[in-house]
């Protein structure tokens, strides 16, 4: 996935939680952009748990196959 359309579905107001789908079919939750940080080169996206958890999955976002935002489409990227 390209970072671009990942950092403007994170920075989208008001947020929308969104899936993200990786190879082998897993699919993680971010049900809040406070809960989810992209490295500054966009390479990484860490999701931390929600609301009190203290895991966290760190992806490769090159990896990514899949975005879906709840409740309609994903945002264009700027």
């Amino acid at each position: 996935m390209a970072p671009d359309r990942l950092r403007a579905t994170l920075q989208t107001m008001p947020f929308r939680p969104f899936t993200v789908e990786v190879a082998g079919g897993k699919r993680i939750a971010i049900a809040h952009a406070d809960y989810a940080s992209l490295s500054p080169g966009g390479r990484t996206l860490i999701v931390y748990g929600y609301p009190n958890d203290d895991s966290m999955e760190i992806i490769d976002v090159f990896l990514i196959s899949n975005l879906s935002v709840a409740g309609g489409s994903e945002p264009v990227a700027v």
